[in-house]
């Protein structure tokens, strides 16, 4: 994989998880519904577990 499309993996997940936080908040002052929310999070979820599988590489313990 090369830098730039690991560096626009990472940007994406960083959104979803971005978009994971502040639709918690946006609930929490009445911005949106919890129904809206709920997909929101969904959204979020999806962004970063799609993304972050290409770009978190395992480590040794030893390292």
């Amino acid at each position: 994989m090369n830098t730039a499309t690991e560096a626009a993996l990472k940007v994406i997940g960083v959104l979803g998880l971005m978009l994971s936080v502040l639709s918690g908040m946006m609930v929490f002052g009445g911005a949106i519904s919890p129904t809206t929310h709920n997909w929101l999070m969904v959204l979020g979820m999806a962004m970063w577990f799609c993304t972050a599988i290409f770009w978190i590489q395992a480590k040794p313990l030893g390292d």
